[in-house]
């Protein structure tokens, strides 16, 4: 009897171990699908974040380049306007009237003379990625550039600092701030 009592008990562990098995079996198809869900579902909310800051920093980038065709135009329209009307050159030895009282008057050409030509446009850089202290620059070629506060960026002088303004960084420079 005992021999029957060992068959029968090796049969039913047996069993259990088959049935433990394909439960294990079921259980593994069930996340592996599940994980797969998970991961169709994570691809498609950033593919859809993707395309929502790409429409923003497409919106972004049409307003500041907008801006800076204003400021060239504006910039550019301020000489042509001055150089329409020069002021009237004084000779340089005033004529000799009855009346002179031996104060030099101002001359308006030394003032026509002092007038310098606008500064060239900056370049237009945008910030790509940042950090506290770091920032990833790029031109408008697409070119990456990284900046440090203290390194020196053309047309824009000395990097004072990289700060973070909203969910964007921006870059302070002595002559302006990029964003």
């Amino acid at each position: 009897m005992s021999a029957t009592a060992n068959v029968s008990d090796s049969d039913a562990s047996d069993r259990l171990f088959v049935e433990m098995s394909h439960k294990l079996e079921a259980l593994t198809a069930s996340v592996n699908d599940l994980q797969k869900r998970l991961d169709a579902s994570q691809q498609a909310i950033n593919d859809r974040l993707a395309t929502g800051l790409g429409k923003i920093d497409g919106r972004l980038d049409e307003l500041r380049h907008r801006t800076d065709v204003l400021d060239a135009d504006r910039a550019a329209r301020t000489p042509v306007q001055t150089a329409a009307a020069p002021p009237k050159a004084t000779p340089a030895t005033p004529p000799s009237t009855a009346k002179d009282t031996g104060v030099d008057k101002p001359h308006a050409l030394t003032k026509a003379t002092s007038q310098e030509a606008p500064p060239p446009p900056r370049p237009h850089y945008t910030v790509q990625a940042g950090a506290p202290d770091i920032a990833i620059l790029t031109d408008a070629q697409g070119r990456p550039t990284r900046v440090l506060p203290g390194s020196s960026l053309e047309g824009w002088g000395t990097v004072l600092s990289v700060v973070q303004t909203g969910s964007g960084w921006a870059v302070k420079t002595e002559h302006g701030t990029i964003r």
